[in-house]
């Protein structure tokens, strides 16, 4: 005969068995109702989104660079800042053979953002989303576009592509 005590009686594995079955399963439901609609990962802001090139162009340090047989001044953010390959505020976009720098701009509203094209060949730069036509710049060149969208993608032929988010940016 079994003698009562003050501590509760505390089920077996056997009994727990059917239970935890059916937590796992919905832990493995709900993993997989998460991925299937983009859940999962952190929440994307638009504030600060990611930008992919076809290859990250080098950030350029160097004052002038040769184009085409000609010295050219390489353009920078406030006069002096290099513009950073990745992620940049400002007005400026570089293309060069390895693409185009920055991949992602936080550019000013109602400013004109300049491309500047250092490669020794023209490129017809697009800008999707903005209803501006095509820009072919020569070597060396640069074309100023205005536009009143907030954001938008610049695309070169060979597949080279950034993004520019305009609005109230800090540097």
């Amino acid at each position: 005969m079994r003698q009562s005590s003050d501590r509760p009686a505390t089920p077996s594995l056997r009994s727990l068995r059917p239970r935890l079955s059916l937590v796992v399963g919905l832990i493995a439901a709900l993993a997989v109702a998460a991925s299937a609609c983009g859940g999962g990962g952190p929440a994307k802001s638009a504030a600060a989104p990611a930008a992919t090139t076809t290859s990250t162009a080098p950030q350029v340090t160097t004052p002038t660079v040769m184009v085409d047989g000609r010295s050219v001044n390489v353009p920078t953010e406030e006069g002096s800042r290099p513009i950073f390959s990745r992620i940049d505020t400002g007005q400026q976009v570089i293309y060069t053979s390895k693409g185009f720098l920055p991949a992602y701009l936080f550019a000013a509203t109602a400013q004109p953002i300049t491309f500047t094209n250092l490669t020794d060949h023209s490129v017809a730069i697009s800008f999707l989303g903005t209803g501006a036509k095509p820009a072919t710049i020569a070597p060396g060149g640069s074309y100023s576009l205005t536009t009143d969208v907030l954001q938008f993608e610049y695309h070169a032929p060979n597949g080279d592509h950034g993004k520019a988010q305009i609005g109230a940016f800090n540097s």
